[in-house]
């Protein structure tokens, strides 16, 4: 009876944290242990953007600078909840730099939180083959998984996902609900137990 308890909890749980992902994702951008690799987007935002370029400037330097631009225009509308502007500004950002993994991640949350799982699995792979350590898409690509159905390939994401950040709550949180509907129990079981160990870990 009590195990049952556990798992309705952790049920609950598991499904407040999939339909909040994109809350999550924004909550946690900087955070130690749970930001993703890369330049912080904040850091982006606080830097200071030259009016022009010097005109001996490679063309692929201005390009870039001008996709920071557009993903920045496009983070504001993201916590804003402005998801169509956002994915507009974020699509113009990999437009100019076709290599800018954040704006396909985060473009990909909001696919998701639309219930366009196609076009999300898409932008997290993508981000993933950009950039092979961000482990932020292999964490919610595998959460777009579950709603697909598609456990074992799920389970496959968010074990990447911890073999990349191994203090990674959202990942082991993953990996136990993926393991719970693969009736996996003691597994699951044992995933559930290291969130609660990181949770208490990182307050």
């Amino acid at each position: 009876m009590a195990q049952k308890i556990i798992f309705t909890i952790f049920a609950l749980i598991t499904l407040i944290l999939i339909q909040g992902c994109i809350e999550t994702e924004k909550a946690n951008k900087g955070e130690g242990g749970n930001s993703g690799d890369g330049e912080n987007i904040n850091n982006k935002i606080n830097q200071e953007i030259p009016e022009q370029e010097p005109a001996h400037e490679p063309e692929q330097k201005i390009s870039d600078y001008d996709a920071d631009y557009y993903f920045i225009l496009g983070y504001g509308e993201f916590e804003n909840n402005n998801y169509n502007e956002s994915i507009k500004f974020f699509t113009k950002a990999i437009e100019l730099n076709p290599k800018h993994y954040e704006a396909h991640n985060l473009r990909g949350l909001i696919y998701g939180e639309k219930h366009d799982y196609t076009a999300a699995i898409n932008d997290f792979t993508m981000a993933i083959e950009l950039n092979e350590n961000y482990y932020e898409s292999y964490n919610n690509r595998g959460f777009i998984l579950i709603l697909k159905h598609d456990y074992e390939k799920a389970l496959a994401d968010f074990n990447k996902a911890i073999q990349l950040n191994e203090n990674y709550t959202r990942a082991w949180l993953g990996r136990g609900a993926a393991l719970e509907k693969l009736n996996r129990t003691e597994e699951s079981m044992e995933a559930y137990q290291k969130v609660i160990e990181l949770e208490g870990k990182f307050q």
